[in-house]
């Protein structure tokens, strides 16, 4: 169910005990529209209504996670919600735009390093903070590989492409969009921004196909090990940040069809009927991690392309 709009403000206005000006919208992301508004008093706010019921129930869990990572770090440069309603969120407005874009023929040097600063700065933030093993949210999520046996989970983004780090003069604003963000096990959540990742098949907005992003990564690299040397396990983050692409790579393949295909193309290339068993063999020890992925659709799709 999707309510009007109207009858949505009319809602606002009555929770929050104000009255609603609409400053600018609608915008029209991939899974929401999104409307600024702004209270009688000014604060400007962000009402992002999802377009369906999958929509609003990724928006749901992903507010759950995004409000858990703002209250163990007020500082952490996240939207705070104001409103959730089962039929859309108000949050506060980030200042700044969305980044869009990662050029570096279009961006200057200097630029990019402030950047890529602010994201380290975030992303260390982002993965330093622990969930217990056995909380609610933690056992609703599915990943890719086990949990340590020390039974914590970091908070992993799940999205952080450059539609959705916001940007203003002075550098990162922030990162919104959290429909897919969970807890996840290190190995799986220290990844790089999927805009420098360089991940086969992945195609960045308004960027030349033969543009690659190592000097970004290793710039990155540094920034992060400046601040994982004085952490309580020197060097872990800035070791499995280095190490992502494979995993980052598996991740992505299985819900995205231009990386999958690349992925076969590029490890898988040599005989086509060897290559179809070892893709079959690979997918098998891949859900073979975590057995309740093996009927999602994805999942089948893939194996009914391999078989």
């Amino acid at each position: 169910m999707i309510l009007p709009l109207a009858a949505i403000i009319t809602e606002i206005c009555s929770t929050q005990n104000t009255y609603i000006k609409i400053l600018s919208g609608p915008l029209k992301g991939g899974s929401n529209t999104i409307y600024e508004i702004q209270s009688e008093d000014g604060d400007r706010w962000c009402l992002r209504i999802p377009y369906d019921a999958d929509a609003a129930r990724f928006a749901t869990k992903g507010t759950v996670v995004l409000k858990d990572a703002k209250e163990k770090c007020p500082a952490l440069l996240v939207p705070a919600i104001v409103y959730q309603s089962q039929y859309y969120t108000v949050m506060d407005h980030l200042d700044g735009e969305a980044l869009k874009s990662w050029n570096t023929q279009v961006l200057p040097k200097e630029r990019c390093q402030v950047l890529l600063d602010g994201l380290a700065t975030f992303l260390f933030s982002l993965w330093t903070l622990e969930e217990a093993q056995d909380t609610q949210v933690y056992r609703l999520q599915d990943d890719l590989v086990p949990y340590p046996d020390d039974g914590v989970a970091i908070f992993k983004h799940g999205d952080l492409n450059a539609w959705n780090a916001v940007v203003n003069e002075r550098g990162l604003s922030g990162v919104v969009d959290w429909d897919t963000s969970r807890f996840a096990p290190a190995p799986s959540a220290i990844q790089y921004p999927i805009f420098i990742a360089d991940i086969p098949g992945w195609l960045n907005d308004d960027v030349p196909k033969e543009m690659i992003f190592e000097e970004d990564r290793a710039y990155s690299e540094h920034a992060i090990g400046k601040l994982d040397a004085s952490s309580e396990n020197p060097g872990r983050i800035e070791y499995l940040l280095r190490t992502s692409f494979e995993r980052q790579f598996l991740e992505l393949l299985l819900r995205n069809r231009k990386i999958n295909d690349e992925y076969v193309q590029r490890i898988l290339k040599h005989d086509a009927i060897l290559d179809e068993n070892a893709a079959l063999e690979q997918l098998e020890d891949f859900v073979s991690v975590n057995e309740l992925m093996r009927a999602l659709p994805v999942v089948l799709k893939l194996r009914s392309r391999l078989i």
